[in-house]
């Protein structure tokens, strides 16, 4: 007969269905977390997004079409290709559809462009244009285990770093509640860098849809 602590053992390798309907279906992540932007430029690479600011104005933004975003005294100052700049408090794009995307380019020491997909929200703080993603549970799962696990893997090792990934997920998810966001996309969060294109990954997530690991250190 097995011991308590081996049983305990035992279970905290098992991998048990995790009822989800508790969850949001989008959740909330700080991008460039470790950046500082005091600009950003927000692009529309797939479908369409409607923009909507912190004084209720709304835009239509389609493929192609961008938006730049910076800092301006405590606020924001928002400039969509030709119309006139704004000013607000906040400003959020939608995605009319659940295949639209967009990419955010910062200029920094080194300039980056990254791709997302669901909606984005910006907002003023400490000096910076806050970021954050909304994507739904299972394209932020790919990212990760892209990010922190590689391409180019066996399926069955991909599959065991998304369920690490939505382990973690699920334990941590209101790790910066008081920040108005979930995680953010450092390493000492999970490292997120957007939205991929390989099959294999995004495979492995769905194929372990709900899947967590049980234990003292898990969820």
């Amino acid at each position: 007969m097995n011991s308590p602590s081996a049983e305990f053992r035992i279970i905290a390798l098992c991998i048990l269905v995790l009822h989800t309907s508790v969850l949001q279906s989008q959740l909330r992540i700080r991008i460039f977390a470790d950046k500082s932007p005091g600009s950003v430029l927000f692009s529309v690479t797939v479908g369409e997004y409607s923009l909507t600011d912190s004084n209720g104005r709304i835009k239509t933004m389609r493929s192609g079409e961008s938006a730049i975003i910076s800092r301006f005294n405590s606020g924001l100052a928002v400039k969509t290709n030709n119309d006139p700049a704004f000013i607000c408090d906040s400003v959020h794009f939608s995605a009319t559809d659940s295949k639209a995307s967009f990419s955010v380019r910062i200029n920094s020491d080194v300039p980056q462009r990254q791709y997302y997909t669901g909606d984005l929200i910006c907002y003023p703080d400490l000096g910076t244009v806050v970021m954050i993603n909304l994507p739904d549970i299972d394209s932020y799962l790919a990212g990760v285990v892209r990010a922190e696990g590689g391409s180019g893997k066996h399926i069955e090792y991909l599959k065991t770093q998304a369920i690490i990934a939505r382990t973690y997920m699920y334990k941590y998810l209101h790790k910066h509640t008081s920040d108005r966001y979930n995680l953010c996309d450092n390493t000492h969060c999970q490292a997120f860098n957007g939205v991929i294109n390989d099959s294999l990954i995004v495979k492995a997530v769905r194929d372990t849809r709900d899947l967590v690991i049980l234990g003292r250190d898990s969820v």
